[in-house]
């Protein structure tokens, strides 16, 4: 019984430990998220998401839901800076279409 009783308590104070983690984690994108404009050039972006600039007009290119906000061809691209944190929070972990 002991030994149950051991065990659910480290389960317990892992289980809050990941917890901790993830609320401070939120709060950091919060933060992080409030120091940018709701409308990102390709340097903002690049800079807000850890993508480079490259990569990010690849993505813009190729990948149907990724955020960008509309514009004619030639004209300067602008990201969406939630639509971007959510899609990287969605893609995480997975490959992306080249």
């Amino acid at each position: 019984m002991d030994d149950l009783i051991k065990f659910a308590d480290a389960f317990k104070a892992l289980f809050i430990d990941d917890l901790k983690e993830s609320i401070i984690h939120e709060i950091h994108e919060n933060l992080k998220a409030q120091q940018y404009p709701l409308v990102l050039d390709v340097d903002e972006a690049s800079e807000y998401s850890g993508i480079a600039k490259t990569r990010l007009r690849e993505l813009a290119n190729y990948e149907k839901d990724f955020p960008t906000l509309p514009r004619e061809k030639g004209e300067k691209m602008f990201f969406s800076r939630d639509g971007l944190a959510e899609w990287v929070r969605k893609h995480e972990g997975k490959e992306a279409a080249s």
